[in-house]
């Protein structure tokens, strides 16, 4: 694979069917702060309306503090917690949803009676001058139907509003994505054979599938090489050459371990780009981004 001394690399892409630990771990985090979020938003919103219309706020969560354990094994309730002002915040350790906890408030059933007391408060009439049990003011049940219907119905509406905000942010974003063109082809496997150029961008994977040019490298090519792969069938795929040129044909995967069914691959690799390192002295002063290297040491 070229003069001797060379260095070679072989960039034949391999597409794997299974992703290591750490690989998967990365995705996985993602998800729990993307479901953190919006608990609590949906939880800030409960906390915002409820302060607004007067109601004590004594806990704000991220999870349940609730105790797990048995005799004198317990972990704590609570990763961590700090009190601010008359509520206390924290992240729970069963990381299943979020709550806000306002005085006279109270989901399990067991210490409703505790609270319904707990909120009763004597105070003087001022008509007969008698001391009579009322509501603490400042307690959930003592507050309007109506005031009580928004603090209930903040938390969706919170989500709802935030989730416009976060779609637009998204769409104008958008997502980094690799597509599926053809940077490099290794001698003597499948896709070489067929002919294919460095430079051709897949835009159609299956006889079913439909043309399009943002196919995703990871995702839309990787998953038909391995089911094709799988399948023992020769994945059909259309191709646009560097001339504009439309190309149909079938290529054969070939699986990288037949025993354990882990890999495959077709013989291509992606686009690869040389960066030039900030502060490289005088070595680097004349090369400039997307040069094309034509030769190594005078020899092509």
């Amino acid at each position: 694979m070229g003069p001797k001394g060379d260095y070679s690399v072989d960039w034949s892409v391999v597409f794997a069917q299974q992703e290591s630990l750490l690989g998967s771990f990365a995705p996985i985090a993602k998800v729990c702060i993307g479901l953190g979020f919006i608990i609590f938003i949906h939880e800030l919103g409960h906390f915002l309306v409820a302060k607004a219309c007067g109601v004590k706020c004594e806990k704000f969560y991220i999870g349940f503090d609730v105790p797990i354990g048995r005799g004198r094994f317990k972990l704590p309730a609570s990763l961590i917690k700090f009190q601010w002002g008359e509520t206390e915040y924290g992240v729970g350790i069963i990381p299943l949803g979020g709550y806000v906890k306002m005085l006279g408030q109270d989901d399990n059933p067991n210490a409703a009676e505790e609270e319904a007391e707990r909120i009763r408060v004597t105070q003087v009439n001022e008509e007969t001058g008698e001391e009579e049990e009322v509501l603490d003011p400042r307690s959930y049940p003592a507050k309007s139907i109506p005031a009580r219907m928004a603090i209930i119905s903040a938390g969706v509406i919170m989500n709802m509003v935030s989730a416009i905000f976060l779609a637009a942010g998204a769409f104008v974003l958008g997502v980094n994505i690799q597509p599926t063109v053809v940077g490099s082809v290794r001698p003597g496997t499948n896709a070489w054979i067929n002919n294919w150029q460095p430079g051709s961008q897949v835009i159609q994977l299956g006889e079913d599938g439909n043309e399009n040019d943002y196919l995703r490298w990871t995702w839309d090519m990787k998953m038909a090489v391995v089911e094709s792969a799988l399948d023992g069938e020769s994945l059909f795929v259309k191709r646009r050459l560097p001339d504009g040129t439309i190309v149909e044909d079938s290529v054969m995967p070939k699986l990288m371990d037949p025993d354990e069914i882990a890999s495959a691959a077709i013989g291509i690799g992606m686009p690869t780009a040389a960066r030039i390192p900030a502060g490289g002295g005088s070595s680097f002063a004349a090369l400039q981004g997307e040069d094309l290297a034509k030769s190594l040491d005078s020899e092509y």
